[in-house]
């Protein structure tokens, strides 16, 4: 009878089990505490005294006797293994309401500790966002600072480039210049070498001429004729001359005021072509047209 109230209690824990998530936790502590309650009915019916005690009761048959005691004991029996389930039940239902409640801890604790973890979790994500800003902000100044060396370096070279664009032009215009007085002064000094040559080229040139002049008056006059004029007359003569002293052209420019003498001195012009005429045609160009002063002795 132990046995089957055993079963039966293993079969109503069984029967009463949690559900599914619970029971992997609560199945350890269940069995172990049925299988204790179960030890304890079996010691419990183990020392119950089964030996029947006299009855004092008149003239009634000892059969009757002990019918009447057997189905008391059945009945104290069963109302043991009642009340033993009973309590069976209410250790388990007292057990599974502890167990709910240890769960609900757990699960409390197991809230608390998520929240903790996500808490850390945000404060650490907070934390990642933080130095991630301040790394962001930092490169970002470092960028802005870079740019700004950049654009300083650049203003730099671009003033040293102008600096050196301005001096190198202030030097070739000084170059410039110093060539152009250079070659102002060259070209001055050539122009006077050029002049003195000229001047002195022309004063050979006019003493050459003065030369040419003088033979050209000689000859004219040693052709002319004194005879009959009065003295102290004097005129200029015009002349133009051709290459070897042919001339082209004769007049009077400046009278003597004796038409006579005057007439003189153009016929002993003509008498006297051949002029002397100077062969360096430069010479000649220069005398090609010439006045001779006429006054014979």
């Amino acid at each position: 009878m132990a046995a089957t109230g055993a079963r039966r209690a293993v079969a109503s824990a069984a029967g009463d089990r949690p559900p599914a998530p619970r029971r992997r936790r609560l199945s350890v502590a269940v069995i172990i505490s049925i299988l204790l309650h179960v030890v304890l009915f079996a010691v419990l019916i183990l020392n119950i005294d089964f030996r029947a005690k006299p009855i004092l009761a008149p003239e009634q048959p000892i059969v009757e006797a002990t019918v009447i005691d057997t189905a008391a004991i059945e009945a104290e029996k069963k109302r043991q293994r009642d009340a033993e389930v009973e309590r069976l039940r209410q250790a388990r239902e007292a057990e599974r309401k502890r167990a709910e409640a240890e769960q609900r801890r757990a699960e409390a604790q197991a809230e608390r500790e998520r929240a903790e973890q996500q808490k850390v979790e945000e404060q650490r994500q907070a934390e990642v966002r933080r130095v991630a800003e301040e790394k962001r902000q930092a490169e970002e100044k470092k960028l802005a600072e870079e740019r700004r060396l950049a654009e300083e370096k650049k203003k730099a070279d671009e003033k040293r480039l102008a600096e050196e664009k301005k001096k190198a032009e202030e030097q070739r215009l000084a170059e410039e210049k110093r060539l152009a007085e250079e070659k102002r002064k060259a070209e001055e000094a050539r122009k006077a070498e050029e002049a003195r040559r000229a001047q002195q080229q022309d004063q050979a040139d006019q003493r050459d001429i003065a030369e040419h002049a003088a033979r050209i008056r000689a000859k004219v006059e040693a052709l002319f004729s004194l005879s009959g004029q009065p003295p102290g007359l004097r005129c200029t003569i015009y002349i133009k001359l051709m290459p070897g002293g042919d001339v082209v052209e004769t007049r009077i420019v400046q009278s003597s005021g004796n038409a006579v003498f005057d007439r003189q001195a153009l016929i002993a012009v003509a008498k006297a072509v051949p002029l002397p005429v100077p062969s360096e045609p430069r010479v000649f160009r220069k005398m090609q047209e010439i006045n001779i002063e006429f006054q014979p002795n």
